[in-house]
């Protein structure tokens, strides 16, 4: 049995090292010495990292056990402990802590998980564009025609592909170009003046790196095209041209964001 746990145990370890959570972590102890613990409240990426390089700063999610509990009254009693973003809607606060506090942090009362706040990114392989907007885009007023649409104008077979022709011109007996419906992309924000997207996008920005709802990536308004696109020639188009799309920008300029 002993010997069954200390493979799964190398084997856990073998992934944490090769994840991006822990870029330039040394191994400070050999992986028989490094003990993780699934009745903790501690992701185990942090329950290694606590081991294995203790003074490093990380960022981290924690879960509250209740809505009324104050990020404030956890962070007095952590040493080290920063509070970055506390959300509204969810019981969870964004802080920095250093390693080696997770797990006095985890063992309060009123924190139900720890885990790592870690970067992600957006089509990684994708450059960024030199694109950046300097004026927050306000809502367009919402578009409600329906279009006739000519299939024979198409210049490309996604549409065919995907029987969105189908739906368009009513072959199951109901047509629909997606008016009236809306559809959120949350992504690297959209150019809302695109010709193939304009007034048809609502666009806000809750990313705290970034001052526009405009897309300075490419990759949120490659998203919105592919659901609403509508080219004034009918060439190139969406699969719900009459749609609108509702851009939440949570990524910046680079494709970057948190995973909170």
């Amino acid at each position: 049995m002993l010997k069954t746990a200390s493979f799964f145990t190398r084997l856990l370890l073998a992934a944490v090292l090769g994840t991006s959570l822990l870029p330039g972590a040394a191994i400070a102890a050999p992986a028989d010495q490094v003990s993780l613990s699934s009745s903790l409240k501690i992701h185990p990426l942090l329950q290694y990292g606590a081991q294995v390089e203790p003074a490093r700063l990380v960022r981290v999610i924690v879960q509250k056990t209740k809505s009324d509990i104050k990020a404030s009254s956890i962070a007095m009693r952590v040493p080290g402990l920063l509070v970055a973003e506390e959300f509204d809607v969810i019981p969870a606060f964004v802080a920095s802590v250093p390693q080696s506090a997770v797990a006095a942090l985890a063992s309060l009362p009123g924190v139900r998980y720890v885990s790592p706040d870690s970067a992600v990114q957006v089509v990684p392989a994708l450059r960024s564009t030199d694109k950046k907007a300097n004026k927050e885009q306000k809502p367009k007023p919402r578009h409600e025609a329906r279009r006739q649409i000519d299939p024979r104008n198409l210049l490309t077979t996604y549409p065919f592909d995907t029987h969105a022709t189908d739906v368009w011109q009513g072959t199951n007996g109901h047509s629909d170009t997606g008016s009236s419906i809306a559809v959120a992309v949350i992504d690297s924000g959209i150019d809302v003046a695109h010709p193939d997207l304009v007034n048809q996008v609502i666009a806000v920005n809750v990313n705290r790196n970034t001052q526009s709802a405009d897309d300075g990536y490419g990759h949120g308004t490659h998203v919105a095209g592919i659901i609403n696109g509508h080219d004034a020639a009918q060439h190139y188009l969406g699969i719900a041209p009459d749609a609108e799309v509702i851009s939440v920008k949570v990524a910046d300029d680079n494709g970057g964001a948190f995973v909170s």
